[in-house]
């Protein structure tokens, strides 16, 4: 049995490598229609994918010098940017532009990993992303890393020239074909993905079989619930507790 599952794996990868193969231009080109063919995925159809549930987030994670840490950094970080391109209490209320949600973000993601791990844990950004047979498919917005294995890939929303497709859908679509390629590059865990426009995230994961997704949008907004309430979602994962 485990050698049928295995054979279809394999054959569904080829298949879907050879798909790849033909298309043009980077990840971050595709669109939602070429993510429905390759992958039978879609972001406004649940029955697409499976649930992925994350952990109730306990800020037992978490010490509070940590805690206060990442709340006091981002706060003052965000007050760097005009009153127009910074984030505040309201929940969808960063209206700036993909410049400044990449700063924020990334400030986010960093302060974040400085405040909870002394070392093994980094992230990088505008790593560029190759297939196997060494294609080269764009750049990663941010992925983070746990030793030498990637974890999570975060891509930011994009506004794309497709009238039709809304900033977070482009995000989504190029994560899943990050996801997927990060995953091939070591098999051995399941890779985690990550679509965020600084308003919204919604968490992904790919283990060589099933595309899962978060049914829950979670949140951020300049508050320490919401704050902190994500950092113990992106803690759990990166911690394989997901």
């Amino acid at each position: 049995m485990k050698a049928f599952i295995h054979r279809a794996i394999v054959t569904k990868k080829e298949k879907i490598d050879s798909l790849l193969k033909l298309q043009r231009g980077t990840f971050n080109k595709r669109s939602p229609k070429e993510l429905d063919n390759i992958f039978k995925v879609d972001l406004f159809n649940l029955n697409t994918t499976k649930d992925l549930i994350l952990p109730e987030s306990s800020l037992d994670r978490m010490s509070l010098s940590s805690q206060e840490f990442l709340v006091n950094a981002l706060t003052k970080y965000n007050s760097t940017f005009p009153i127009e391109e910074s984030m505040n209490r309201n929940f969808d209320g960063f209206k700036g532009n993909e410049q400044t949600m990449h700063s924020l973000v990334e400030y986010y993601l960093r302060s974040l990993i400085m405040c909870t791990y002394e070392e093994g844990v980094t992230i990088t950004s505008g790593e560029t992303i190759y297939m196997d047979n060494g294609l080269v498919k764009g750049t990663h917005d941010f992925v983070i890393n746990k030793g030498n294995l990637p974890i999570l890939t975060l891509r930011l929303a994009k506004r794309s020239k497709q009238a039709k497709i809304t900033p977070i859908e482009q995000g989504f679509v190029s994560n899943i074909f990050e996801m997927y390629t990060q995953y091939w590059k070591t098999p051995i865990w399941p890779h985690y993905g990550c679509v965020s426009d600084l308003n919204s995230w919604i968490f992904l994961k790919y283990d060589g079989e099933h595309i899962f997704r978060t049914t829950k949008i979670y949140k951020l907004a300049l508050h320490n619930t919401s704050i902190l309430s994500l950092a113990v979602k992106i803690l759990n994962i990166i911690d394989a507790k997901v």
